[in-house]
């Protein structure tokens, strides 16, 4: 079962500041697959390529 919005923030015990980060990792990595640029070339606003 998929919960969304706030009750998937509540039940992970996470604050909204922290749970609004946590896709741009993945988003990051999403990127770097599908344009198959190295991991230096990651846009900054995935975050630090070293933590991407």
């Amino acid at each position: 079962m998929r919960l969304g919005g706030a009750r998937a923030v509540a039940a992970s015990g996470l604050s909204w500041a922290s749970a609004a980060v946590l896709p741009r990792p993945v988003d990051g990595i999403r990127w770097r697959v599908r344009v198959g640029a190295p991991w230096r070339d990651v846009p900054e606003r995935y975050g630090p390529w070293q933590s991407v």
